[in-house]
């Protein structure tokens, strides 16, 4: 076992500092640590100032909002995972939900895709994370049945579905749509349903969807072009309600240390470790053109990597997020010995080799907890960048 201690707050300013330089007013950083070895199980370290929507300055706390773009794919795999546990089918598919629809039908080309497919990155819909997939013309705002409308239209054909790897936003919001049907609630919003089964029980009480945020409470972001080049972000996304499943969360660093803590199994949750495994374990063979394998929302180390982690990155204009933990041989189990978080309210922010900030300073602090110099930047097989594009 790997000694583990807590990053100093000396060590966490020193990371942060050279970006907040750049931009001393409005920038602002989340960091979260966790580790079974450190007293308290870990802390949150916070860097920088914000100001709100009119530019005026808010304060910035544990309990400050910020949207947490595609680490909104986590709670999505998360809730599947939980209502799969009483559905009776363990492997169903787009078509036991829509074969039968009277309205907010699909195109029967898309009936064979297997949920968990949707979740694992495997489901052969084109890759969305810098071409968005849609109409040519995006209604706004999107709703679910604006976008089934147009899966009912389109004539593209799934390519590769259970054996190719793209990463697709909008096979996270089919796996959303379903989810009341799943639960046999058609009274329920997914919305509703991720607050009733996942935050609800895990004590996530700041963190909702941004169709039901406070703006006033939400920091104004920005939108990077360099380092030193930046400019004010709009809140939100313009394909959200409809891809609340694939990055419409907003949280706080306090709920996000708590969901950092329950997917590391240092909080343990009577109805929710149970789905770690299924969650953080491979799911299908198949791998990133780098060598990660995919779990449930999750990306997970190649399967000879020496040291081998969990991790999943967000991004859209205005934000930014990471988790990173180190893999647990038995989620659920045995905690992972070691895990952070990382939040900022800016997007397209990178190191001077390339990097999403978020992503360096991650992979630099569970450095720093293992006892190990920073700067590595991580291997080829971590950048992947999990982002809803422009629209």
């Amino acid at each position: 076992m790997v000694a583990i201690t807590a990053p100093t707050k000396r060590q966490l300013d020193d990371l942060v500092q050279p970006y907040l330089e750049n931009q001393p007013t409005g920038l602002a950083f989340a960091i979260g640590y966790a580790s079974p070895q450190i007293a308290g199980g870990g802390g949150v370290h916070l860097s920088g100032n914000l100001v709100d929507q009119f530019q005026q300055p808010m304060a910035l706390g544990h309990d400050t909002l910020f949207e947490i773009a595609s680490v909104s794919k986590t709670f999505t795999a998360t809730l599947y995972a939980y209502l799969l546990g009483s559905y009776g089918n363990p492997n169903p598919t787009l078509g036991d939900f829509f074969a039968d629809a009277r309205r907010h039908r699909i195109g029967s080309q898309f009936y064979g895709i297997g949920i968990a497919e949707l979740l694992n990155y495997t489901s052969g819909l084109p890759a969305d994370n810098d071409v968005a997939f849609g109409p040519p013309h995006w209604p706004q705002p999107y709703t679910v049945p604006g976008m089934c409308g147009f899966l009912d239209m389109t004539t593209y054909q799934p390519t590769g579905t259970g054996t190719a790897y793209s990463y697709s936003n909008l096979g996270f919001a089919l796996a959303a749509a379903v989810a009341q049907r799943m639960a046999g609630q058609e009274d329920a919003s997914f919305v509703e349903l991720m607050h009733k089964c996942v935050f609800k029980p895990l004590g996530m009480t700041e963190t909702t969807y941004f169709g039901r945020t406070d703006i006033a409470r939400l920091p104004l972001g920005y939108t990077y072009s360099s380092q030193t080049a930046y400019a004010p972000a709009r809140p939100g996304w313009p394909g959200f309600p409809a891809y609340n499943g694939a990055g419409g969360v907003v949280s706080t660093p306090a709920d996000m240390q708590t969901w950092l803590r329950y997917n590391m199994g240092i909080a343990q949750n009577g109805s929710l470790t149970p789905l770690l495994p299924a969650l953080q374990l491979p799911t299908t063979t198949v791998t990133t053109k780098h060598g990660a394998q995919l779990g449930l929302g999750w990306f997970l180390s190649p399967a000879d990597a020496a040291s081998p982690v969990v991790w999943k990155d967000g991004e859209i204009a205005g934000c930014n997020s990471y988790v990173l933990f180190l893999q647990s041989d038995a989620p659920g189990s045995v905690a992972s010995e070691a895990g952070v978080f990382v939040l900022t309210n800016a997007s397209g922010l990178k190191t001077d080799k390339g990097v999403e900030i978020v992503a360096a300073l991650a992979q630099d602090v569970l450095a720093l907890m293992q006892g190990q110099d920073v700067g590595a930047e991580g291997p080829v097989w971590q950048r992947l960048v999990g982002r809803l594009p422009d629209l």
